[in-house]
């Protein structure tokens, strides 16, 4: 885990794509305007209650997203290194920011945000769009 001063230096050396962490980490990432994309909040949104899904992202965090023009990113390796149940609440926390971003008109990239080597085509990634409901 990365904590807040570790990634203010890198922002400071011009990293623009940062992974969302922790609510306090995400709320210094909104605020800084160095930031371009906030990918995989899905990834540390805590336990899903019965009858409340917890995505990571909120009407807060869209609204001062939305305010310093940084985008949410969807990662889509984050999908296939997933397996069976967890591949699909996954996929549900993913549909819900989506439709946490199109309510609150925030800016949404769709890619693989990884260093190695897996590499999709934009079609594939355009169906993945799709089917978190971007349209």
């Amino acid at each position: 885990m990365v904590n807040i001063k570790e990634l203010r230096k890198q922002i400071n050396q011009g990293k623009i794509v940062v992974e969302a962490g922790t609510e306090k980490i995400n709320m210094f990432l909104v605020a800084n305007k160095k930031v371009k994309v906030i990918f995989n909040f899905e990834k540390f949104s805590g336990r899903d209650y019965f009858n409340i899904r917890q995505s990571g992202l909120n009407q807060v965090l869209c609204k001062a997203l939305k305010k310093n023009g940084i985008a949410v990113g969807f990662s889509f390796s984050e999908v296939l290194n997933k397996e069976g149940f967890e591949r699909s609440k996954l996929l549900g926390k993913m549909e819900q920011n989506v439709r946490f971003c199109k309510k609150y008109k925030v800016k949404m990239v769709f890619d693989n945000f990884t260093d190695g080597e897996l590499v999709r085509d934009k079609v594939v990634l355009d169906a993945f769009a799709k089917v978190l409901g971007k349209n």
